[in-house]
């Protein structure tokens, strides 16, 4: 089962439900997730194990807290790999990532909407 792209529930509890405040936030989410996927991306496919586990960790941190439950599991799967020095197919996570990213970025705009 796969977890959802973007789930508002925590995000609507910890901001009261106040709209406005919920467009900010969940706006400068996906431009801050989308920076952090580019980045870390660039790492992984550069093979810089440091920098991709870094960027990794804020990303699952970022998503987590924003509701972005895919991509904080996935993200937590290859810090995993990463933190362990378990051989890592960096194509195959760019590409996960990067779809990830997509489908949490349509979710959260169109709850946007």
């Amino acid at each position: 089962m796969r977890n959802n792209a973007f789930e508002p529930s925590r995000l609507l509890q910890l901001l009261d439900g106040d709209p406005q405040a919920i467009r900010e936030i969940l706006e400068e989410a996906v431009v801050a997730i989308h920076d952090l996927v580019v980045q870390a991306s660039a790492e992984l496919t550069a093979g810089d194990q440091r920098n991709s586990a870094a960027l990794i960790h804020e990303l699952k941190g970022v998503a987590a807290n924003i509701g972005a439950g895919e991509l904080s599991v996935l993200s937590g799967g290859i810090l995993d790999r990463l933190e362990r020095s378990k051989k890592l197919q960096s194509e195959r996570a760019v590409e996960d990532l990067t779809a990830a990213l997509h489908r949490f970025t349509s979710e959260a705009r169109a709850f946007l909407t």
